[in-house]
């Protein structure tokens, strides 16, 4: 019996020292066998990524989007044309003041031109309403598509992906990834067909009418556009990191609650508020970098106006 303990002792050593070779020899190997990584996907680009979002919609939602970008490119057409009016507005009331046109004249034009800016409200009263609607229905359908795509991929992963601890709490991200999408694909989608539609068409007015201080002020619309798209793109930076840390501070929250009898037997309760606290802490570093970049923007903008 003495003999077959040695023998086996001797067998468990060369065993120990055989790993240990292969550790020294391999560490990289031994420490992915440690720490296994999750396989993750490489991010796409944002243009990429933004046109992925509208592959969850169908016929319905590409129609109603159709008929928006339509609705909002010709309410875009109105903001022009209502300060075309008013300019000519102004004109009629210059020349009646300088007495160039008489009192009938004056009054003929202004019942005219009156009549010009309540037509035009109406239509473009009738088309912001078309597209907002459009939009917002259709950005509510594609994203319950997401949200279910979402919530059927996240069942079909093992359990020990949930493990690594970087998913965050499913609900969290699905109802705030959801909110950010819905706001990305709904009004601010037609803000943007319908700003792109008044600056093409306020260009080719001023070409029109006053075409040399039209060269002039064209300067200013690129640095505009540089400005904001700079500032645009940092913030959506900053503002993903403060998704993905409030996510992970959802999901600490959540174990936590879920275990609460465990904590409050062994006394854990100031370390897990002080590791929640360093989630928000960290948070809030980031969201403080965001003012300096409104700081930026608004200035620019307000220096723009003037």
């Amino acid at each position: 019996m003495g003999a077959g303990a040695a023998s086996m002792k001797e067998k468990n050593n060369e065993l120990d020292q055989g790993e240990k070779a292969d550790v020294d020899e391999n560490p990289a190997g031994a420490a992915a066998a440690v720490v296994p990584s999750p396989d993750i996907p490489g991010e796409e680009s944002p243009l990429a990524a933004y046109k992925r979002i509208f592959r969850y919609a169908g016929p319905l939602e590409y129609t109603a989007q159709a008929v928006g970008i339509v609705a909002a490119l010709g309410s875009g057409a109105g903001i022009a044309l209502q300060n075309l009016i008013f300019g000519r507005f102004v004109t009629a009331i210059t020349n009646f003041s300088s007495g160039s046109s008489s009192p009938a004249a004056f009054r003929s034009d202004s019942a005219r031109l009156a009549l010009y800016f309540v037509y035009l409200g109406i239509a473009r009263f009738a088309l912001s309403y078309v597209y907002n609607s459009l939009f917002t229905y259709a950005a509510y359908r594609i994203v319950r598509n997401i949200r279910l795509a979402y919530l059927r991929a996240a069942l079909h992963q093992e359990i020990a992906f949930f493990d690594f601890g970087i998913a965050g709490s499913i609900a969290t991200q699905a109802t705030s990834n959801g909110r950010l999408i819905q706001g990305g694909i709904a009004e601010k989608l037609g803000l943007t067909f319908q700003g792109m539609a008044a600056l093409v068409t306020a260009f080719i007015i001023a070409f029109i009418v006053q075409w040399k201080l039209t060269l002039i002020c064209l300067c200013i619309a690129p640095a505009t556009m540089l400005v904001t798209g700079v500032v645009a793109g940092i913030e959506a930076g900053y503002e993903t990191k403060i998704l993905e840390i409030h996510a992970q501070g959802n999901s600490f929250a959540e174990t936590v609650l879920a275990s609460a009898r465990t904590v409050h037997a062994f006394e854990m309760r100031a370390r897990l508020v002080n590791k929640f606290d360093e989630y928000l802490t960290e948070a809030h570093k980031i969201g403080s970098k965001l003012s300096p970049l409104f700081g930026i923007l608004y200035p620019h903008a307000r220096a723009r106006r003037a």
